[in-house]
């Protein structure tokens, strides 16, 4: 699998030769883990099925936050690569954060940083 290598600010980023880089397997899987994460239902523009329904679940106010973490599972477990997906999450005065440790199919382990609302 070949991610293109997304900054900080979720911009494509350009290597020292001006060609765009590309992230190793195991970053692109992390990678795609978080986009994942932050679709939100029907955002995506050839398939309106998958994401999150943020809007009704995650930007409400106290939400159930086992309700978040089975979707941000499930999102996860969707991703090709990941064989599972643990999701440790809290709520600090209406801020939730927290990550998901993936465990990919080659048997590494990799943290993957979540806040709702965006930083």
């Amino acid at each position: 699998m070949i991610s293109l290598l997304l900054n900080n600010n979720w911009d494509i980023t350009l290597d020292n030769n001006g060609s765009l880089k590309t992230a190793d397997p195991n970053y692109s899987i992390a990678q795609n883990v978080a986009c994942a994460v932050r679709l939100f239902t029907s955002d995506a523009y050839f398939n309106t099925d998958i994401g999150i329904p943020h809007f009704d679940v995650t930007l409400k106010r106290n939400p159930a936050l086992s309700v978040i973490r089975s979707h941000i599972k499930k999102a996860a477990m969707s991703v090709d690569g990941v064989k599972n997906a643990e999701v440790i999450i809290n709520n600090d005065n209406g801020i939730i954060q927290g990550e998901i440790l993936i465990t990919l199919e080659n048997g590494e382990r990799i943290s993957v940083r979540t806040v709702f609302p965006d930083e």
